[in-house]
């Protein structure tokens, strides 16, 4: 078994035990009220950084979400324009797909994505590592 296979078990293994669903919300077109934007739904390993890891750019709030690249689709690559959206309506249910409206999750909190690190071994990506401000 390859490095980057035993990786990839390792992360399928910590979403399934601890993750929850994240959603990246894209916008298109116009700015205004009436740019909804689009969700794509998937499971993520998501942390908050403790108040003793606040120092240099982390600031209260942060949160990283590690997800599985081939969860993703069409959402790749993941852009700076994007948004990470946490604790919408079913969120936390493991075994159901959280409920949509019009394309969008339901009452969720919209972060800020600062950066967007791959996770590559032997050059293959397996998963993306997104760092949102809140």
């Amino acid at each position: 078994m390859s490095r980057a296979d035993q990786l990839l078990s390792q992360y399928r293994s910590k979403i399934a035990k601890s993750g929850q669903w994240i959603a990246i919300r894209r916008y298109s077109g116009a700015a205004g009220p009436n740019n909804q934007g689009v969700d794509t739904l998937t499971r993520a390993y998501v942390r908050y950084f403790e108040s003793k890891e606040l120092v240099g750019s982390i600031a209260q709030g942060d949160l990283t979400a590690i997800c599985l690249v081939d969860t993703l689709g069409p959402m790749l690559p993941i852009m700076m324009t994007d948004k990470l959206v946490t604790g919408f309506t079913g969120f936390d249910v493991r075994d159901a797909t959280p409920p949509m409206k019009e394309g969008r999750t339901r009452f969720g909190k919209e972060s800020a994505i600062k950066h967007v690190m791959k996770r590559m071994p032997e050059g293959r990506l397996i998963a993306i590592e997104i760092h949102a401000v809140g």
